[in-house]
């Protein structure tokens, strides 16, 4: 999970980081900011990590699940191959 979790990160500091100057240089630029507009540019990095982080751990029990039926709910450790395509 720690994995799952670094790239998220980096996805909401990347996409965080497009969506705040999106909506908001042109305020900060002309020094027209006011606190909620930081306090939503705080938030825009709050929606991409959700995002990532929920589609990490779907599309990893979506791949277990798929592991599972397919060797017939084998436990996943005796597995020899652990990949998911």
């Amino acid at each position: 999970m720690a994995s799952v979790r670094r790239r998220a990160t980096k996805v909401a500091l990347i996409v965080g980081t497009l969506f705040a100057i999106i909506n908001y240089a042109d305020r900060a630029m002309f020094g027209t900011l006011v606190i909620s507009d930081v306090f939503k540019a705080i938030i825009s990095y709050g929606v991409p990590y959700c995002v990532s982080t929920y589609s990490a751990v779907m599309a990893g029990r979506d791949c277990t699940a798929r592991l599972m039926a397919s060797e017939k709910a084998k436990p996943l450790p005796d597995h020899p191959n652990l990949r998911c395509q």
